[in-house]
């Protein structure tokens, strides 16, 4: 893997905008894909000589640029993918249904993103870890908007079984569990914050209570 990485940058700084490289970066992006690494940078430059030579465009090598991408979250690279495609490939399937699920995390509905996925597994098919990735974005999400949880909730939205889920959750060092509560690390984003009178109370009513406070007193 190491060697190959070494063959995508020289091929990138020599010959970025070159098609003949397309079948090293697109080999590149099934070793990422197998091996668990990600590179970026070499993944935008195979979708820009898509965007230049849309003829040559690989929708299945698109698709799974876009999961690891989608496995990067939440970095931004998901959307510097976007940005590269038309709108007809963006069409297109696989392509349209990764962009689903990009749409269903990054609007926290993950059951739904769930849902698709087991319908649609061949998608992720030889990429191995990727739903972990997913699970890993979605529990900071959810740490970050929750202070205690049930499990059996978390288990809806990472879809764990409950042993897998503990297994999980160890192993990103959340053991503060008391009957069947997970409590995360306490963070300025899980606390509740207490509203402001402007919150509470419309800008008028607080303007008429005042004036009533200066004419009683």
């Amino acid at each position: 893997m190491e060697e190959l990485s070494q063959q995508v940058n020289d091929l990138l700084q020599s010959r970025r905008y070159d098609p003949d490289i397309l079948i090293d970066l697109e080999r590149y992006v099934e070793a990422q894909c197998l091996e668990g690494a990600y590179d970026g940078d070499a993944n935008l430059a195979c979708l820009k000589l898509y965007q230049f030579y849309p003829e040559k465009t690989n929708f299945s090598i698109v698709s799974k640029i876009l999961l690891k991408a989608l496995a990067a979250l939440p970095s931004s690279d998901f959307i510097s993918c976007l940005y590269l495609l038309g709108e007809k490939t963006q069409r297109e399937v696989p392509v349209a249904t990764v962009i689903s699920w990009a749409d269903a995390l990054e609007s926290g509905n993950f059951v739904d993103f769930w849902n698709s996925l087991q319908n649609n597994k061949d998608i992720i098919k030889g990429l191995p870890g990727i739903e972990d990735s997913f699970r890993e974005f979605m529990l900071a999400v959810i740490s970050r908007t929750y202070f205690r949880i049930h499990l059996s909730v978390l288990q809806k939205l990472l879809c764990l079984s409950q042993d897998d889920l503990i297994r999980f959750l160890n192993k990103h060092g959340m053991t503060n569990i008391t009957n069947d509560i997970l409590q995360f690390p306490s963070t300025e984003e899980n606390q509740p914050r207490p509203k402001t009178i402007g919150e509470q109370l419309p800008l008028r009513k607080v303007l008429e209570s005042l004036s009533n406070y200066s004419i009683h007193s």
